[in-house]
């Protein structure tokens, strides 16, 4: 019930945001910011136009991205979630009617102030949340709609991979954070250290070692089942950045937490003109990446992989803090049964 109302409460959003748009039909990106984000809402229309405009889309798309305040938690009687641990960001897919745009929202459930966290402002900021609002409509604006079996891929996997777009610059680069404190007073969006073996699953750490096959099967997900298809062919959810989402993760996932950058570096090393053959191919996914770029699929994710997080040491060994705390307990456990002996001598 708690999701039915949300998703009830985000059609509600989004005919209202519609039908103030219908007034001008402008093709292009419309930015639409709420009063509520007034102290930082310059500065977020702003990186949303420069984003747009890097990424250079056809000009004859219509997309529409809109900031609002959600603070409701009752819809039509029903109770909804209303609190999200990062900026909420949901995407409505163009139909097939002409001039249908494509829709962006951020939903924020309090109003930004002067109390509202440095933290806060820096995630709603970061390239990540940029990316995320842009997001599978400037996929659409660039390069049209994708064909039956690469928009199939993409549905079954949320999107994941195409969460972030940004197909000017790589990933930013994952660097060590000294602690908690730091990373809540930094300046700079901050970043952490990548453990593969910790945030990366199985067949992660078997496409990053180098296993041949594996990469295909990270990137592609299993087929989700029927159920609530309707919903999913049309609207994708997803979230801006955090320290825990984006920098800190708790959960392995597929390939990392730079995994989200990948579709947008597809882009950036093919080329918009492979890409596109790609992105609008009816072929299986492997195949149309392949006849696209003249590279397969698996190596291409390797490749990736590699750059993003460095290879990864296979066959035994131990690192060099292991090998460190496994000789300091060492000492500790012979002096301590060396103490241990001594006293039963004395006894």
């Amino acid at each position: 019930m708690a999701q039915a109302a949300d998703r009830l409460r985000l059609l509600q959003i989004r005919d209202s945001i519609l039908r103030e748009t219908a007034k001008t039909r402008a093709a292009g990106l419309t930015v639409l910011i709420g009063a509520e984000y007034d102290p930082i809402g310059h500065t977020l229309d702003s990186l949303l136009r420069e984003r747009w405009t890097t990424a250079a889309p056809s000009s004859q798309a219509r997309v529409v991205v809109a900031a609002v305040l959600d603070s409701s938690s009752v819809v039509s009687g029903a109770v909804r979630p209303r609190v999200w641990s990062a900026p909420s960001i949901t995407a409505f897919l163009p139909n097939s009617s002409a001039g249908s745009p494509c829709l962006s929202v951020l939903r924020l459930s309090y109003v930004i102030d002067a109390r509202s966290s440095q933290s806060l402002r820096r995630d709603l900021f970061a390239p990540e949340t940029i990316g995320a609002l842009l997001g599978p409509c400037l996929y659409y604006a660039t390069f049209g709609a994708p064909g039956t079996r690469i928009a199939q891929w993409l549905r079954d996997g949320n999107w994941r991979i195409a969460h972030v777009t940004d197909w000017q610059v790589p990933p930013p680069p994952l660097r060590p954070l000294l602690s908690a404190r730091q990373l809540l007073e930094a300046r700079d969006v901050p970043t952490f250290v990548y453990q593969p073996r910790s945030k990366t699953s199985t067949v992660g750490l078997a496409c990053l070692a180098g296993e041949a096959g594996r990469c295909v099967e990270a990137v592609q997900p299993a087929r989700g089942s029927d159920a609530d298809s309707m919903w999913k062919r049309s609207v994708v959810s997803t979230n801006g950045a955090t320290e825990l989402a984006f920098r800190m993760p708790w959960s392995r996932t597929a390939l990392g937490p730079s995994e989200e950058w990948l579709l947008s570096e597809m882009v950036r090393t093919l080329g918009k003109e492979r890409f596109a053959a790609f992105w609008r191919s009816n072929e299986p996914v492997a195949a149309a990446f392949q006849a696209a770029a003249n590279q397969s699929l698996d190596s291409w994710v390797h490749d990736w992989a590699v750059r993003a997080y460095g290879p990864l040491p296979t066959g035994p060994g131990i690192d060099r803090s292991g090998f460190a705390a496994g000789a300091i307990l060492l000492i500790v456990a012979v002096g301590a049964a060396a103490a241990v002996a001594r006293s039963r001598r004395v006894s």
